[in-house]
């Protein structure tokens, strides 16, 4: 008859230090996740803000771009690799400096091209700044997962 009791005891014993474990897990990852949550809006911010710029100026520059990629260099860190955001950083620095050189070609600060290869670069353009216009709610998209508490 002891031995019962005190088999009942251990089970109800183990299972209750099983529940504050998996309490104390769901906890861990909650403080993890809020801990995250600042550096996470301040890249999204970033971001935000580099596509705010090149909508208002119709164009960026290479200090701009370089300035994104300081303020965003943490976010290999922050998110899960297959959400690539690193990657997506990546492409908006490039299409940063796509565009800077463009409008370079276009002022003629690159020397003398044709009327025809001026009007390609024009249309290319355009096209990089509604790409960036578009990517407002691909952002929003991207980062939604990470910035809902």
């Amino acid at each position: 008859m002891f031995d019962i009791i005190i088999s009942v005891i251990m089970a109800i014993f183990t299972g209750v230090v099983a529940f504050f474990a998996v309490r104390q897990n769901k906890l861990n990852k909650t403080m993890l996740k809020l801990e995250a949550y600042p550096k996470r809006l301040q890249i999204y911010d970033a971001m935000q803000k580099f596509v705010g710029e090149i909508m208002v100026f119709g164009s960026s520059n290479y200090k701009k771009a370089l300035e994104l990629l300081r303020e965003t260099r943490h976010a290999k860190f922050l998110f899960d690799k297959d959400d690539n955001i690193e990657g997506y950083i990546e492409l908006f620095y490039k299409n940063a400096i796509d565009m800077v050189y463009q409008l370079k070609a276009i002022n003629g600060e690159l020397g003398k091209i044709e009327e025809k290869k001026r009007k390609e670069i024009i249309d290319k353009n355009a096209e990089l700044l509604k790409w960036f216009q578009n990517q407002l709610n691909v952002i929003d998209q991207k980062f939604k997962k990470y910035l809902q508490l």
